[in-house]
């Protein structure tokens, strides 16, 4: 169908997402799951597919389904800021996808809220620096 010639066709053109880094193809497309230039996690080809991504500081899992070989339907599903509940979100929406689709996403979605700690508490770590700073600088007066 189309999906294996559009695959073909990205296998044998230079795909401007491809890099190639010593025996590996990887994908810098943002929406590919794996990172990797292959036909399964290539969002370019794939009839359907799903992603997490991190939007104005929540995280959403995006999918997208082909209708009638013409017509794409995409979705977007905002996860809850709790990470077990965002887990869970991702099994009950993916539950009948490849489980690659799970797993990568899963891990993506661990990726993003672990980066989203760790700002918090850069930025609380910021507050507290600035505090201590403002007293310093209100009892040298």
């Amino acid at each position: 169908g189309i999906k294996i010639i559009s695959w073909k066709v990205m296998k044998e053109i230079e795909c401007c997402f491809r890099i190639k880094k010593d025996l590996l193809n990887l994908c810098r497309l943002k929406e590919n799951i794996s990172g990797y230039c292959k036909k399964a996690f290539c969002p370019l080809v794939q009839r359907d597919y799903a992603f997490v991504e991190k939007q104005q500081g929540k995280i959403y899992l995006y999918t997208k389904k082909m209708q009638n070989n013409l017509r794409i339907h995409w979705s977007k599903y905002l996860l809850s800021e709790n990470f077990i509940k965002a887990l869970e979100q991702l099994e009950v929406i993916l539950n009948r996808w490849p489980k690659y689709f799970l797993h990568f996403n899963k891990t993506k979605l661990t990726i993003l809220y672990d980066n989203i700690v760790s700002r918090k508490k850069r930025q609380e770590e910021g507050k507290l620096y600035i505090d201590l700073n403002k007293k310093k600088y209100h009892f040298s007066i």
